[in-house]
């Protein structure tokens, strides 16, 4: 015998869901998504002039928005649920900063410029001036044997 239930229908499931008490881990409340949803038009209204919190409780109540136990929120409830968004925002930029790909940035040095190497001290070379010469050759000495003079004693 064929059953006659019908197939879930997705938005009916999520009706359900939402019914329920919006308690528990990873549970958001239906103020707190409006805030969330808002955030960025709230911050620049709460910049110019702080909120007054019960009186944004009452209007947020009347229009439909609940707290996380389906009750008209509290002035407090609406102020820990807008700072519970603040810092939920908070953490999620820091996590997107600390998840950016790292980038390594390495200086670029150039490579090392040969350098030549000093060149060797030559200590310049001291000839005999040419009158020294002439007057050697004119003596007849020899510089093989120390240019020692002829007929001298020694």
């Amino acid at each position: 015998m064929p059953s006659k239930v019908r197939p879930p229908d997705v938005e009916e499931a999520i009706a359900a869901m939402q019914a329920v008490r919006a308690r528990g881990r990873g549970r958001r409340s239906p103020l707190f998504l409006w805030f969330n949803d808002n955030y960025d038009a709230l911050v620049v209204a709460f910049e110019r002039s702080a909120p007054v919190w019960n009186v944004l409780a009452q209007f947020l109540g009347e229009r439909g928005l609940r707290d996380a136990d389906g009750k008209i929120p509290t002035a407090r409830g609406t102020r820990d649920a807008w700072y519970r968004v603040g810092k939920e925002r908070q953490a999620a930029a820091a996590e997107k900063v600390t998840k950016a790909p790292v980038q390594v940035v390495r200086p670029v040095v150039a490579p090392p410029v040969p350098q030549a190497a000093p060149a060797p001290k030559v200590e310049p070379v001291q000839t005999a001036s040419p009158d020294v010469q002439d007057i050697l050759g004119r003596l007849g000495g020899s510089r093989s044997r120390g240019n020692r003079l002829p007929n001298s004693v020694g």
